[in-house]
């Protein structure tokens, strides 16, 4: 195996391995002019590549060794001018990964690279974040877009915007992380393959279920003419075949990326960014998507769980169970879909009545409160009433006492001993 191959298995995420590959890859083109990769060649090419890029890695190694200070100096030198080559050809994200894999590929051959040198490298990336014009795609452009889409990218889109899944999650889904019930489908998400290496329960629409099973229903002969289009006696080619066999979709990101475009351009909505010459509309616009039909349907924390957030992932105290985040995706779940716009109307009006029902509910309660205070005010009312009568028969009495004998206040204190006893009885 080789020095690359060796690095890139150290890492258990596909994803990893494909993108630091890459930064890997364009260190290679910087210092000797390695043709990168390309999205359309045939496997041949690829594995030609592939050895001509562990061959170069091998020939920088000979004439630079790790453990001589002088030659330590030259690689790190290297890395300094590719930072600086990186910043003048990509975006700053881009430039900020290569950077962080390159550090992470010398580190493992053993180059030590010290705090000042790191320092200057870090001071060489570009800063800055994404660069490319972002556009909120609209209900009317995914219909466009779905016209001129295959049914397998149909099912994907479908999932993406009712769901919020990145686009590798869902690339990765096997078939038993998926049930597809009548109203909705309810979707697991494994560690492994989600970004941050949390698993979590979110769901898709019911448009979404529907064209999954029609793909679900095609899938096997898809799969099948794929595998003979593509076995040529290789034993990688079969080991790949069953990862796709268990997978929902059996297809990669390069071709779905290129199902993508090529519906996009065929529905006139194909536009890139002047500056990164990236295309306006990709499959993480449909999760913003998501994002922005669900925030302010439902509660906030519900759509970030969903979506695998960090921040709410973090939380897991706050997290609601798998039923109370399913009941609440089903109120929202009208305004993703992309054909009935009746569901959409029906919801509002449903919200609205329950607003409404609501509003009432605190009416009446209101009113039973301003009652039971009337009420209350009432019995007070009374009650000074009575004291007042008592204090002016209290008053009367200490005026007339003066003129009273002594017979006459005999009298009147038997006559209050009397009315007293009577009404204890």
């Amino acid at each position: 195996m080789g020095k690359l191959a060796d690095f890139l298995e150290s890492y258990n995420s596909e994803e990893t391995r494909r993108n630091y590959g890459s930064a890997i890859r364009t260190f290679l083109s910087f210092k000797y002019g390695f043709t990168l990769y390309k999205a359309h060649v045939s496997r041949d090419v690829l594995e030609n590549q592939r050895v001509e890029a562990e061959k170069l890695i091998d020939r920088y190694f000979l004439e630079h060794d790790v453990k001589n200070e002088s030659d330590r100096e030259k690689i790190v030198e290297d890395f300094k001018k590719y930072t600086s080559w990186t910043a003048d050809r990509y975006t700053p994200k881009s430039c900020q990964y290569y950077n962080a894999a390159l550090r992470q590929f010398f580190e493992y051959q053993g180059v030590e690279i010290k705090a000042k040198d790191r320092k200057e490298i870090k001071r060489r990336v570009r800063k800055g974040g994404p660069e490319t014009r972002d556009i909120l795609v609209s209900k009317g452009d995914v219909r466009k877009i779905l016209m001129h889409s295959p049914l397998k990218l149909q099912a994907l889109i479908l999932l993406l915007i009712t769901s919020g899944l990145r686009i590798n999650e869902a690339l990765t889904l096997e078939l038993d992380d998926i049930e597809l019930l009548d109203d909705a489908g309810k979707i697991y998400i494994r560690g492994e393959n989600s970004k941050n290496k949390f698993s979590r329960v979110t769901f898709c629409g019911k448009e979404a279920v529907a064209c999954l099973k029609e793909w679900l229903s095609v899938r096997e002969s898809y799969l099948d003419g794929l595998e003979k289009r593509l076995y040529t006696g290789d034993k990688t080619i079969l080991v790949s075949s069953r990862i796709r066999r268990n997978r929902l979709f059996g297809f990669g990101d390069v071709h779905a990326r290129d199902m993508l475009i090529s519906a996009m351009k065929k529905a006139g909505l194909f536009k890139v960014d002047a500056s990164t010459r990236r295309s306006l509309i990709h499959f993480h616009s449909f999760r913003k998507y998501f994002a922005t039909i669900t925030n302010g349907t439902i509660p906030s924390m519900d759509v970030e769980v969903m979506m695998g957030h960090q921040s709410a992932l973090d939380k897991a105290y706050k997290i609601p169970d798998s039923e109370k985040l399913f009941a609440s995706y089903l109120r929202c779940e009208p305004y993703l879909r992309v054909y009935d716009d009746g569901a959409e109307e029906i919801a509002k009006t449903k919200e609205q009545i329950k607003e409404a029902t609501e509003a009432m509910r605190d009416i009446r309660l209101e009113n039973l409160e301003v009652k039971q205070k009337l009420q209350d005010f009432d019995r007070v009312q009374a009650r000074m009433k009575e004291l007042e009568e008592r204090m002016k028969a209290m008053d009367d009495l200490n005026k007339i006492q003066g003129t009273l004998s002594s017979d006459d206040l005999d009298k009147i204190i038997k006559r209050v001993v009397a009315l007293q006893t009577a009404g204890t009885k």
